[in-house]
């Protein structure tokens, strides 16, 4: 991945990011751009107790326990490894869906959103791939929900150019 961002970086083409293909908005059917498809990083890690991280200097408590999912994880294969060691995820509400991708970015608006908040209100961490550097977790920016009493997050920064 990181290969490909920054061939698209340096050759100024427009990079659309894809898992699914099923992004209501469209983002991820970008015409005349180079598309990275991520339906294969699927890989789920489960942590009893998940620390982000800080800035240098700051630490910060365990959020107690935690999923990281890759790219192309889906809400249905979420739910499944979820299940399987006793724990409730929020996700889509379909199956389908995939959980690092669009859904997130819109919000995530699921089943479980009125008692367990968004899906954007539950990340607590985001690790990011850019041109300038090969891949990165920066806790100054990372996401809102937990993190942002330690950080003091203005902005859900998950997008091209976020720094």
């Amino acid at each position: 991945m990181q290969r490909v961002v920054k061939f698209a970086a340096s050759h100024n083409l427009r990079l659309a990011i894809r898992n699914t293909g099923h992004d209501l908005a469209g983002r991820s059917s970008a015409p005349d751009s180079l598309q990275l498809h991520t339906a294969g990083l699927k890989g789920i890690t489960q942590v009893e107790s998940f620390t982000p991280q800080a800035p240098t200097g700051q630490s910060v408590p365990s959020e107690g326990p935690a999923v990281t999912v890759g790219a192309g994880v889906l809400s249905g294969e979420l739910y499944s490894a979820a299940a399987k060691s006793g724990y409730t995820v929020v996700g889509g509400s379909c199956s389908t869906v995939g959980i690092a991708g669009g859904w997130m970015q819109g919000g995530g608006y699921g089943i479980l959103t009125p008692s367990r908040g968004l899906g954007v209100d539950n990340v607590l961490e985001i690790g990011v791939v850019t041109a300038q550097v090969s891949y990165h977790i920066d806790p100054e920016t990372t996401a809102p929900g937990p993190i942002r009493q330690h950080e003091h997050v203005d902005s859900f920064r998950f997008a091209p150019g976020a720094n």
